[in-house]
């Protein structure tokens, strides 16, 4: 999601609860105190966490589309990306189909 400032929130669910993942971003957003209404939907697709070794980064790798919302805004993922992860302990890819 995007909100009407720029700024990007990503949300990952595995398993059955997917399927609640707007409900649960949208309340994490108003215990923000930020209005859901105002922030726009931006695709959603898979995302694989892995590492090889405990030693590496953890690797996050972004692909497909979700049913519902489409594909995901590539440059809005990798804007948020940067600014949330730890470029130390994470490395990600981000497919564009």
């Amino acid at each position: 999601m995007r909100s009407s400032d720029g700024r990007g929130y990503v949300r990952v669910d595995r398993g059955p609860e997917h399927i609640n993942t707007l409900g649960r971003l949208h309340n994490y957003l108003k215990e923000l105190g930020e209005s859901p209404s105002t922030f726009v939907k931006c695709g959603g697709g898979s995302v694989d966490i892995y590492h090889q070794d405990t030693v590496k980064r953890i690797r996050l790798r972004f692909y497909s589309q979700s049913s519902v919302l489409g594909a995901f805004d590539s440059d809005l993922l990798q804007r948020t990306l940067e600014d949330a992860l730890d470029k130390e302990k994470f490395e990600y890819h981000i497919s564009e189909k």
